[in-house]
């Protein structure tokens, strides 16, 4: 264990501790986690929408669900831009933000088809809309980095136009953006017209076809999630925040899955996807921690009975730095294999599960990570993924049992030798 331990701490460490704090990462992290308030709003909606008491007006609440999932794309575009650009201490983050909305409008065909008497009338049609939401989310990603970074490099080189002292600071900052913003939409303008003279016709098909349908079928496999589970918990028993490092990755794969299950479930159509990052956050409830808690409980030792009877709420609530620190869970072999392995365990669980058909794909909601367990699994669109729910945490707590009592065991005889 000291070997490795020193392997990674010295080795392996760097890189991810340097990979979680990149600029690409975080941003990417910080514009999806700005996004929260209108993906969960809008997932509500449509799950609200679906009650046929509601009626008519639950057709008009599903629709704020089709004005915020549908349109993620667009929002994407700006919050990428405009956290790339705060990171950067930029002051002028919101410009840069619609600049890159803007850049992604332009990036986004427009079907022309013959309107009443010969007229050519262009318009937004179906296919092309999708690419506004799901379709065009990787297309948002990277150009709303490539936005905020040829903004932030001409502002830095002060190719921008200086007015004088007596202007006022706010129109000051309009004139200066407007160099950069010529330079991003000319840059705009000028991709779409290249891609539109090839067979793919448009930016967005070339990264969906190339990058974002592969990376999403790769991502959305089973074997992909349980590596990523079981990298995620790595590296928290080296003491690095797992769960940071791996969604910053994951999210963009497993969010359009999410989404296009939200949109089907919306459309009464049969759900596409068994993996998002619905499914992910469903049935890794805390990851061990409600388990761990309710075994802590059954402890005999003070410590670890009084750190159940600490952590069992706040567990409820998928908070488990009590039971990481409390434990502890960090570098601490007798925990290694059920910390890291709980939950593979419980994802592989449910994914045969729902495979087999005994409980159906969640239908996509991200709820916030303070969501009580079970009322999270009830949002997925079934009682019956609360059921699994539960009954995954009374597996995973009799894995954790043994290990436990193991260490029970060895407090408890540590607390009656320095009592005597």
């Amino acid at each position: 264990m000291n070997k490795m331990e020193s392997f990674f701490n010295e080795k392996l460490q760097p890189v991810f501790t340097k990979l979680s704090n990149h600029i690409i990462l975080k941003s990417v992290m910080n514009a999806l986690m700005m996004l929260l308030p209108v993906t969960i709003v809008g997932s509500f909606s449509i799950l609200l929408g679906n009650f046929a008491f509601l009626g008519k007006f639950g057709k008009q609440l599903s629709m704020i669900g089709t004005y915020t999932n549908s349109l993620m794309g667009v929002f994407i575009s700006f919050s990428i831009a405009y956290s790339y650009l705060k990171i950067k201490g930029n002051k002028q983050a919101v410009v840069g933000g619609l600049l890159s909305l803007v850049s992604f409008l332009i990036l986004t065909p427009l079907q022309e088809f013959p309107g009443e008497k010969d007229a050519i009338v262009k318009t937004i049609v179906v296919d092309t809309l999708s690419f506004y939401g799901a379709m065009g989310m990787f297309t948002a990603i990277i150009f709303g980095l490539l936005v905020g970074f040829i903004y932030n490099t001409v502002i830095e080189k002060n190719w921008t136009i200086k007015m004088p002292d007596s202007v006022p600071e706010n129109i000051a900052a309009g004139f200066s953006g407007l160099i950069p913003g010529a330079i991003i939409l000319l840059f705009a303008s000028i991709v779409a017209f290249f891609f539109s003279l090839t067979p793919f016709e448009s930016v967005h098909t070339v990264i969906y076809a190339l990058l974002q349908r592969p990376l999403t079928s790769i991502g959305g496999t089973f074997g992909g999630m349980i590596i990523v589970a079981l990298l995620s918990q790595v590296l928290w028993f080296f003491g690095i925040h797992g769960s940071m490092v791996v969604l910053s990755v994951m999210l963009p794969i497993w969010m359009p899955l999410g989404m296009e299950n939200l949109a089907a479930f919306q459309a009464g159509r049969e759900l596409p996807n068994i993996i998002s990052s619905a499914f992910f956050t469903t049935y890794t409830p805390g990851g061990f921690g409600i388990s761990t808690a309710l075994v802590l409980l059954l402890a005999k030792s003070q410590r670890y009975k009084t750190l159940g009877k600490l952590s069992t709420i706040p567990a409820l609530f998928n908070i488990t730095e009590p039971i990481i620190f409390g434990m502890p869970l960090v570098l601490n072999p007798i925990f290694m294999i059920p910390f890291i392995f709980s939950n593979a365990i419980g994802l592989s669980i449910a994914y045969f599960c729902t495979l087999t058909g005994i409980v159906p794909p969640p239908i996509g909601i991200d709820t916030p990570s303070g969501t009580p367990i079970i009322m999270g699994a009830f949002l997925q669109g079934s009682w019956k993924i609360a059921v699994l729910q539960v009954v995954l945490i009374i597996i995973i707590a009799l894995f954790w049992y043994p290990f436990v009592k193991i260490a029970d065991k060895m407090e408890l005889q540590a607390e009656k030798e320095h009592i005597g």
